[in-house]
């Protein structure tokens, strides 16, 4: 993947903290191939995000190297399976016509 995502799509503010604001978003993956197995074994590297922060009074010009930027990487992101992974089709069993009765 090298899809750009801008956000915030939707921040909540979780709490005030001595060093500052602790804020949380949530970002729902698409669907991707698994990197690891049911079994905890390695099938491709992790994912990765790259986070830019801009903080209050950096004049950002739409460059990621503008100084005063923040630089944050998730390099740890998992994915086992998928909800089609777990699903199986079953042939329907019996007579339809009983089942309402």
């Amino acid at each position: 993947f090298h899809k750009r995502v801008y956000f915030p799509i939707h921040l909540k503010r979780v709490k005030q903290t001595a060093e500052g604001v602790l804020w949380q978003s949530e970002y729902a993956l698409p669907y991707a191939d698994s990197t690891q197995s049911y079994e905890n074994k390695r099938l491709k590297p992790s994912y990765k995000a790259t986070l830019y922060v801009i903080p209050k009074g950096v004049d950002w010009h739409g460059d990621y190297t503008t100084e005063g930027l923040i630089q944050m990487e998730i390099d740890d992101i998992d994915i086992t399976g998928n909800i089609y992974d777990l699903l199986y089709i079953e042939p329907v069993r019996g007579n339809i016509s009983e089942r309402g009765q």
